[in-house]
């Protein structure tokens, strides 16, 4: 019955069967029925794969057949065959057992390739999308340095534009007043002449009166609300300017300052001379003491440095 449940897979009722088979044939001191069910609690303890129990009871089994046939000298050949029996199910166990620790080394190693697998997997997976954000925050940090950058060139656009009208609004301004001040020049000079002519009459009785009408148009012909508002565009359009001249050239006077602003803008000497109330002589000794003052070299072009200086 015990070999009747293995062969049918019911391996604990085999056991059980084979285990009380033994122990009638312990009690009966039947050598041979005692080989015979430790042989077959062998087998089936190595179909459990239990191999602690089939080679303790395969070695059971050999020695009992050792016993058996070392008594009956004419089963020799019988003892022969079931001792290679036993050897064969032996080197069977230690093949089962083999191939069970193979196996559960190959089990582990796939276990552990697939978690290192699994890791690398997941750590590529995590530089991607690092790759990928940072990827996207440099693009969109380009993106806004970009606008900004166009920004910046579009205000600086505007702000150059700007500065280019008001610029130009202040040369119109400086135009117009210098054209003013010529004008009014020109006019009080034509008025001092007038007077000149009519000192030289021989009505006495007006000299003295004319005279002193003379004296106040000679003190008063460069000066007045168009030279303040000349100087005061002057400034707006060359900013800084006369600061850089005075911590250079400290000793230069209001009058010094008057003519180099004329100079500044181009006017030729007739302008220049009807602008400040002098003659041509005059002029050119007020242009020699500037040139002194400027400490240029001779034949060094007062205007031309006075231009080139920002």
């Amino acid at each position: 019955m015990g070999d009747i449940f293995r062969k049918t897979n019911k391996y604990p009722e085999s056991i059980k069967l084979t285990q009380l088979a033994y122990q009638m044939a312990e009690n009966l001191g039947d050598v041979y029925q005692m080989a015979a069910t430790t042989k077959d609690l062998s087998r089936t303890y190595a179909l459990r794969e239990q191999m602690d129990s089939a080679y303790f009871y395969a070695e059971k089994s050999r020695k009992l057949v050792l016993e058996l046939y070392s008594v009956d000298g004419a089963r020799h050949t019988a003892f022969f065959q079931a001792l290679y029996d036993m050897n064969q199910q032996a080197e069977e166990i230690e093949k089962l057992q083999v191939t069970k620790r193979i196996n559960l080394i190959m089990l582990w190693g796939t276990i552990v390739v697939l978690i290192l697998l699994i890791v690398l997997s997941y750590v590529l997976h995590s530089r991607q999308k690092i790759k990928i954000k940072n990827q996207i925050s440099d693009s969109r940090k380009q993106e806004a340095e970009r606008e900004l950058t166009e920004i910046a060139l579009k205000n600086q656009l505007l702000e150059d534009k700007q500065l280019k009208q008001e610029l130009s609004l202040k040369q119109k301004e400086l135009t117009s007043h210098t054209l003013n001040l010529i004008r009014n020049n020109q006019f009080l000079e034509e008025l001092r002449d007038e007077l000149k002519g009519m000192v030289k009459d021989e009505r006495r009785d007006q000299k003295r009166q004319m005279q002193k009408l003379v004296l106040q148009i000679n003190e008063n012909i460069t000066q007045g609300i168009h030279w303040k508002e000349f100087m005061g565009t002057f400034e707006k359009v060359h900013h800084s300017f006369f600061e850089k001249l005075i911590q250079r050239f400290p000793d230069l006077t209001a009058a010094d300052m008057r003519l180099i602003a004329l100079l500044k803008i181009n006017l030729n000497n007739i302008n220049i001379a009807v602008l400040l109330g002098i003659s041509q002589d005059s002029l050119r000794v007020a242009r020699h003491r500037l040139r002194k003052k400027l400490r240029l070299e001779q034949g060094e072009d007062l205007a031309g440095y006075l231009v080139g200086i920002s």
